[in-house]
């Protein structure tokens, strides 16, 4: 009997929540309402509010953007310093200062190959190609409506491929392409400048991360390690 009684208390009180109380909603709300602070601020007026209004410009939006990968990995760093890409995202609103997005990127570059290997001079060229898509969150730290500071993180799955020669039996030398789809994680910072009031934006960012792993043909397999700083420039559109 008594379990009975408990549990139709608790169902009771979580329709209340839920559907609010009689007479206006949640109590604590209801109680500020009928007694208003002494000495307190007046109520919120239109344009007290047309900064949390403005937040809503840019729900959801399509940025392209110019991006430099500088390798951080030894191997890396010494092959090949880094690589440009160019990028394209999508983003939405998901609450009123955080927003989801997903973004694919393409890069590639030249380099020169070890030289300890015998037949290879650096004459031969060793080439990286990178195809990476990310997906998601960031933060809005400044709360304004004319810049907003993001931090940021998200998982990432790559394509990557690296070419590289290598000499047959024969002495002759060839070019042998490794490739395989890895994973990795970003992290990323930077601020976002509104132009005027039609959604579109400015913003730069810096970031560390990368995707690494194995990467194979059909009879070799070496690592690859795609982890670096980054720094972008973004136009932000408006859909």
């Amino acid at each position: 009997m008594f379990q009975s009684k408990l549990r139709f208390v608790l169902l009771s009180l979580l329709f209340l929540v839920i559907h609010g109380f009689p007479g206006g909603g949640h109590p604590a709300l209801a109680q500020e309402e009928a007694y208003p602070e002494v000495g307190g601020s007046s109520p919120a007026t239109d344009d007290d509010t047309a900064a949390f209004d403005d937040l809503e410009i840019l729900d959801s939006r399509f940025d392209i953007s110019a991006q430099y990968n500088y390798f951080t990995g030894e191997d890396m760093q010494d092959t090949y310093g880094g690589m440009p890409l160019v990028c394209g995202g999508f983003s939405f609103q998901t609450t009123r200062t955080t927003r989801f997005f997903v973004s694919l990127g393409y890069g590639e570059a030249e380099g020169n190959p070890f030289n300890e290997i015998p037949g290879i001079s650096t004459a031969d060229r060793i080439q990286v190609r990178y195809l990476p898509l990310l997906l998601g969150m960031k933060a809005d730290l400044a709360r304004s409506t004319r810049i907003q500071v993001f931090l940021g993180a998200a998982v990432e799955v790559a394509w990557m491929e690296e070419t590289v020669p290598v000499v047959d039996g024969s002495g002759k030398i060839l070019n042998q392409a490794s490739s395989d789809i890895n994973t990795g994680y970003q992290v990323t910072f930077g601020p976002q400048f509104m132009l005027g009031q039609g959604g579109q934006a400015l913003g730069m960012e810096i970031g560390w991360g990368g995707s690494k792993g194995d990467v194979a043909s059909a009879d070799h397999k070496h690592d690859l390690d795609m982890t670096g700083l980054r720094g972008r420039l973004y136009v932000a559109l408006a859909l």
